[in-house]
């Protein structure tokens, strides 16, 4: 097992060993900008008027797995399995892999073949 060594001297000598990438002052790009965008798209997306697209995009989706696999009385990996074979489905689409697309159009990545009465995303 290793062991952790430790700095000697003070905090500024410390710093002034480390590379430029560490100082803020010197990026071209602002941390502080970021946060508050980010800050604002949350903020955005949970107002009462909100797409649901903004929501589902800020909204943590995996914690809420087990939300609704209880909702629907199984467990989480059943519900995601359930959710992957109807989207997979060939041949006629069950009415449930319907609902599912049309749901999920804007959160699924393009689709290779078409369901009937699926409309592509716009």
């Amino acid at each position: 097992m290793s062991s952790v060594t430790q700095k000697q001297g003070n905090i500024d000598e410390i710093v002034q060993q480390f590379p430029d990438i560490f100082d803020h002052t010197k990026w071209q790009f602002s941390p502080e900008s970021i946060l508050l965008e980010e800050q604002k798209r949350v903020d955005d997306a949970l107002l009462a008027k909100a797409d649901i697209n903004d929501v589902l995009a800020v909204v943590p989706g995996k914690q809420m797995l087990p939300l609704a696999a209880q909702a629907c009385g199984i467990n989480a990996d059943k519900y995601v399995n359930l959710i992957i074979n109807t989207l997979g489905r060939t041949g006629t689409p069950t009415a449930l892999a319907v609902e599912l697309e049309n749901a999920l159009k804007a959160q699924l990545p393009t689709r290779r073949s078409v369901i009937a009465g699926v409309l592509p995303p716009s």
